[in-house]
C-alpha cells in the first residue's frame, strides 16, 4: 500500500504544471505588454525582459532597455532611470565594454544617492567594484567594495556584507596580499 501511494504521489509531482521560466516566461511577458496600461508595471516588465536577455541576446537586451529607459524618462521616474542605467551597465559589462559599463553604473549611483536608495547604492558599488577589478584597478575596486561593505553594515544586511567581503578577499588575492584576502574571506 505504501509503495502504491509513493508512486501515485510521484506521478502527481511530475504531472503538476510548472511556472514558466526562461524563454517561455519572456515570451509571455512580451506578448502581455500591449495589454498593460500601467506604465510602472510596463517598465518593470521591460526590465525583467532585459535582465533575461542580457546573457542570452545582448541586442534584444539593449532593445528592451532602451524602450524601458524611454518610458522611465516619459514618466519622469527617477528610480526607473537609475534601474535602466544599471541594465545598460550590465549589458555593456556582458559585452566587455567596461568603460561604457562604468559610466552607466556611475550615472545610476548618482541617482540612487539623490533618492537615498541605500540598497541599490550597495548593489551599484558592487557592480563598480567588479568593473574596476576586471580593469585591474584594484585600488578603485577595493574602495567600491568597502563602500558596499559599509552600506551592508549600516543596513545590517548579512548578504551584502558577505558579498562585499568575498569580493574584497578576491581583490587582495589578486594583489597577492593573502593575509588581508584571507581575513575578508573569513568574514564573508
Amino acid at each position: 500500500m505504501r509503495f502504491k501511494l509513493i508512486i501515485v504521489l510521484s506521478l502527481f509531482c511530475f504531472s503538476a504544471p510548472a511556472q514558466k521560466q526562461g524563454q517561455a516566461l519572456v515570451d509571455s511577458l512580451v506578448s502581455a505588454m500591449p495589454h498593460i496600461v500601467n506604465d510602472t508595471i510596463r517598465a518593470r516588465i521591460l526590465n525583467k525582459i532585459s535582465i533575461y536577455y542580457k546573457d542570452v541576446n545582448t541586442d534584444s537586451a539593449l532593445k528592451y532597455t532602451a524602450i524601458g529607459m524611454q518610458l522611465a524618462e516619459k514618466m519622469k521616474w527617477t528610480k526607473g532611470l537609475a534601474v535602466f542605467n544599471v541594465s545598460y551597465g550590465n549589458i555593456f559589462s556582458t559585452k566587455g565594454q567596461l568603460d561604457s559599463s562604468l559610466n552607466r553604473y556611475l550615472l545610476a549611483l548618482e541617482i540612487f544617492k539623490k533618492i537615498n536608495d541605500s540598497v541599490n547604492q550597495a548593489i551599484t558599488y558592487n557592480n563598480l567594484g567588479t568593473i574596476a577589478t576586471a580593469k585591474s584597478d584594484f585600488v578603485a575596486a577595493a574602495q567600491y567594495f568597502m563602500n558596499t561593505l559599509q552600506i551592508g553594515k549600516d543596513l545590517k544586511n548579512s548578504f551584502t556584507i558577505g558579498l562585499a567581503c568575498e569580493n574584497l578577499a578576491l581583490v587582495y588575492q589578486y594583489q597577492q596580499d593573502y593575509t588581508k584576502g584571507l581575513d575578508f574571506a573569513r568574514q564573508s
